[in-house]
């Protein structure tokens, strides 16, 4: 699932999508004060980790509801940092109807 894809669920399930092509565009909606309730990331990305990206999103917004994915297997993903504790990872592909689900337990997380 393409993140345009990704977007276009999300905004049809009722959600409003703010969307960062870079994680630094991600840390600077988060510090322009963006209304965000919650952050999807892919683990593995060029610039920084979604786990690095995680960590310098809450150290701005704490408490941040968090979703990862990945395509990776598990053995890939064992050198890399774990997710920040109760983050919720997707394993791609993720089907739209799980996109949705995640999204809404997350965010129903108190």
């Amino acid at each position: 699932m393409t993140d345009l894809l990704a977007a276009r669920i999300l905004e049809e399930s009722g959600y409003t999508v703010l969307q960062a092509a870079l994680p630094e565009n991600a840390l600077d909606l988060c510090r322009d004060g963006a209304e965000i309730s919650l952050m999807l990331t892919d683990v593995i990305m060029p610039q920084m980790s979604g786990w690095e990206l995680a960590e310098k999103v809450r150290e701005l917004r704490p408490g941040l509801r968090i979703i990862f994915t990945s395509g990776y297997t598990d053995d890939t993903l064992v050198g890399h940092k774990p997710p920040a504790e109760g983050a919720i990872l997707l394993e791609k592909p993720v089907t739209a109807e799980n996109l949705v689900i995640a999204v809404r337990a997350a965010l129903d997380r108190v």
